[in-house]
């Protein structure tokens, strides 16, 4: 015995997949613009990012040396935070 799907069902089928395969581009497409903005925000705050972490490392190495220098090695980095912060604060009010 042999079972045959009717032709109504087929078509019906058919407009199901193309509705399916659109709504999959348009969700692919909207990941890649939200992965892009993504990478986007990262790369501006990435400069920031690196500042802070040679921070670290630079008073980490110096609180091995000496504690009481690292003390003034990490006031005198925050203090250069501190100066570069302001001027781009400056920069954007222009």
């Amino acid at each position: 015995m042999t079972f045959k799907i009717p032709p109504e069902v087929w078509e019906q089928l058919r407009r199901r997949s193309k509705t399916a395969k659109n709504a999959l581009r348009k969700f692919g497409e909207a990941i890649k613009k939200a992965a892009l903005a993504i990478a986007r925000g990262f790369f501006l705050i990435l400069d920031d990012l690196l500042l802070i972490a040679g921070i670290a490392l630079i008073t980490r190495g110096v609180f091995f040396i000496y504690p009481p220098a690292g003390y003034m090695v990490l006031g005198l980095c925050f203090w250069g935070l501190a100066y570069l912060v302001a001027k781009k604060q400056a920069g954007k009010r222009r």
